[in-house]
């Protein structure tokens, strides 16, 4: 186990930190924020959502039985579940962008378990 303990950052603090000393990139990280969590992931997420959807109702269809049918089924439920979790980004971005109060606790309680799964390995 390690020693590592879950430490909570405001929203302005994580701004902070990711920002170079004199500020220079703020405006760039604050649009690449706004551009990757408000326009693109929500997109990506629903067509990803609908293909693994459909995926699996052609592959629940009898005539394609069998191991192969078995591993895409499973591998379109995991990606499926990476979509969800991908979601849960952008509906913290935009709780951060419409009410910066709730945004900051919704950062600190919920984005951290959106990477648990790539913390329980390197342990």
């Amino acid at each position: 186990m390690s020693d590592r303990k879950w430490t909570t950052v405001s929203y302005e603090e994580n701004t902070a930190m990711t920002s170079t000393r004199d500020n220079s990139y703020s405006d760039v990280y604050h649009a690449a924020q706004f551009i990757t969590g408000l326009i693109l992931y929500p997109v990506f997420c629903c067509f990803g959502l609908a293909g693994n959807c459909l995926t699996l109702v052609v592959l629940r269809s009898r005539k394609l039985g069998g191991v192969m049918s078995t591993f895409l089924a499973a591998l379109a439920v995991s990606d499926g579940v990476k979509l969800i979790n991908d979601f849960f980004y952008f509906v913290i971005i935009l709780v951060v962008y419409v009410t910066p109060t709730y945004g900051d606790l919704a950062f600190n309680v919920i984005y951290p378990y959106a990477h648990l799964p790539g913390h329980l390995g390197n342990d």
